[in-house]
């Protein structure tokens, strides 16, 4: 389990690590990340306490949720697959696991494809305006995580770069969240 503490280790350790990396550009993109690092965790922390005092509704959720782990038989059926991340979390985690994955290539989101996924998944596992109201503090904390989890990955893996560059694309993600709340709380208009 990558719980706050593994975050803050992760960062710390990775904090001195990248001063060193012998490729300027990884050098580059990893001391943004090693910037954003005590804002990171800081925003973790807060995000960590006051949704788990939200009381939000937690279940079995898939852990990658998306339209790429799904097997569409029929244009009514959809099935999911792959559920090595599953875990007892709360379900709007799952839903800032897809709605994050709906962009173009460009970065712009997919706000009409967003707004038919979530009026299907509606149909059929409605979401009160009440639990709604967190999405926003929800997606960001996934996306930060991610960022964390990403950066630890080019250490893991001694790269490549685009892993330092999904880093960074998540924290722009979190930020993005956190600065259009307007567009995140139409997402669940009827």
């Amino acid at each position: 389990h990558r719980d706050l503490a593994w975050h803050t280790a992760r960062i710390a350790e990775m904090s001195v690590a990248s001063t060193v990396l012998p490729d300027a550009t990884d050098r580059r993109h990893a001391a943004w990340l090693v910037a954003r690092g005590d804002d990171i965790l800081e925003d973790l922390s807060r995000l960590d306490t006051t949704l788990h005092d939200a009381g939000l509704p937690r279940l079995i959720i898939h852990g990658d949720y998306g339209l790429h782990n799904l097997v569409v038989r029929r244009l009514d059926q959809a099935t999911p697959v792959d559920f090595e991340l599953a875990r007892l979390e709360w379900r709007l985690s799952d839903l800032a696991s897809c709605l994050s994955k709906m962009r173009y290539a460009a970065g712009g989101y997919d706000f009409e494809g967003m707004r038919w996924f979530m009026s299907a998944y509606r149909a059929i596992y409605p979401i009160a305006a009440e639990e709604w109201r967190w999405f926003p503090d929800v997606l960001r904390h996934y996306r930060l995580m991610a960022a964390v989890q990403y950066w630890n990955s080019y250490f893991e893996t001694s790269g490549p770069t685009r892993k330092l560059l999904s880093a960074r694309d998540a924290l722009e993600q979190a930020d993005w969240g956190r600065d259009h709340p307007r567009e995140i709380a139409e997402l669940n208009a009827s």
